[in-house]
């Protein structure tokens, strides 16, 4: 192992062009000092300078001292990752996604090829217990590791400080992002936009004046389909352009709160920046960070009934200026979860002892 070890991550976009957009994006986070908290973020948690290895890239024994990958579910992909795990030579950290949404893309042929990646790669990086007694039971064998997000709470809460001032009456909250109205990763609002129709007629016309709902959706098909779904129809909601990353931090800032009831176990990676953030939020608890960092106003992705005594609660909350305490987040969880020095301290003492990394400098700091 060399001193610093050199360290890749496989990256899957389909396209030269988003293949190009990808190291882009990861050149300016490293020219601005910033995290972003997507799973590309894990190998400085090791090291400042990482490779981006594009998926059908050819990597000979001896090329990396340790390659990250996701597993995606995609024929292409797990076939790739296979034969990285057998031939490549390199230690191989797979970290998969949620459980709900790679089972839903699942053939006989890709649980075979899968079951061997999980098995024989190196290391099996997960985000939560929850997901570890997923893929424990798919490998047969307890092989997950459980790691730290490679979150970043002092800059996310310098980032996301807010540049503009809301009317003082103005009530702005963000609903179900990313929205995602295709593919197995579907979040479909609908339901919880019924539930929320029904809050709001119970106001007066003056009072639901003030109040704004905003979302963000994930791709254009999730555009299109807003639009035939009729998300918008007879609902104060507005679908808004993308923004770069601390723009749309500001944006969560300037936000009164946040509703993200979803039924798929989405990682919360947004959960942690409302929460870095103080904004207010009701969340489903099917997702462990929902769980930690909003305690006691996250609920079952289900119950519509808990969902909607919640909303009316938090909506007098914010129209009479006194939010109950409860849909507030969790301050020291939330600096623990976003402590980058110390889960980065954390995530290498998981690695071999025999693998020698240097301390990865906060890139915040």
């Amino acid at each position: 192992m060399r001193s610093h070890g050199r360290i890749g991550f496989v990256t899957y976009p389909g396209s030269r062009w988003r293949q190009y957009l990808l190291r882009a994006k990861y050149f300016k986070m490293r020219l601005e000092r910033n995290i972003y908290p997507d799973v590309y973020a894990l190998p400085l948690f090791l090291t400042e300078h990482f490779d981006l290895v594009p998926m059908g890239a050819e990597v000979r024994p001896g090329d990396y001292d340790l390659l990250f990958s996701e597993l995606n579910g995609t024929q292409e992909q797990i076939a790739y990752l296979h034969g990285l795990v057998r031939k490549s030579g390199a230690s191989v950290a797979v970290i998969p996604g949620p459980p709900e949404i790679l089972s839903r893309v699942l053939t006989n042929d890709k649980v075979l090829l899968i079951r061997d990646i999980l098995r024989e790669c190196r290391y099996l990086f997960v985000y939560s217990e929850d997901i570890a007694a997923f893929f424990d039971g798919l490998a047969g064998a307890p092989r997950s590791l459980v790691i730290p997000w490679p979150f970043d709470y002092a800059r996310t809460r310098t980032l996301g400080e807010s540049r503009n001032s809301m009317k003082n009456d103005s009530i702005r909250v963000l609903f179900n992002v990313p929205l995602r109205l295709s593919g197995p990763a579907s979040t479909s609002p609908l339901a919880m936009k019924a539930v929320f129709q029904d809050v709001l007629q119970r106001l007066s016309a003056s009072e639901r004046a003030r109040i704004t709902f905003h979302t963000f959706a994930y791709a254009a098909e999730d555009s299109e389909e807003y639009v035939r779904r009729g998300v918008g129809d007879a609902f104060p909601i507005r679908l808004e352009r993308k923004r770069g990353y601390a723009s749309f931090l500001r944006f969560v800032g300037n936000c009164s709160a946040i509703v993200n009831y979803t039924p798929n176990g989405i990682l919360g990676r947004l959960a942690f920046a409302t929460a870095a953030l103080g904004v207010p939020g009701i969340f489903s608890q099917n997702v462990p960070l929902h769980r930690e960092l909003y305690p006691q106003s996250s609920f079952p992705p289900f119950d519509l009934m808990r969902l909607s005594k919640a909303a009316t609660a938090l909506i007098a909350g914010m129209l009479h200026n006194d939010i109950p305490e409860a849909f507030m987040p969790d301050a020291s969880a939330t600096r623990r979860i976003g402590d980058f020095a110390a889960n980065a301290s954390r995530f290498r003492l998981l690695l071999e002892p025999t693998r020698r990394f240097a301390p990865s400098p906060n890139p915040s700091s």
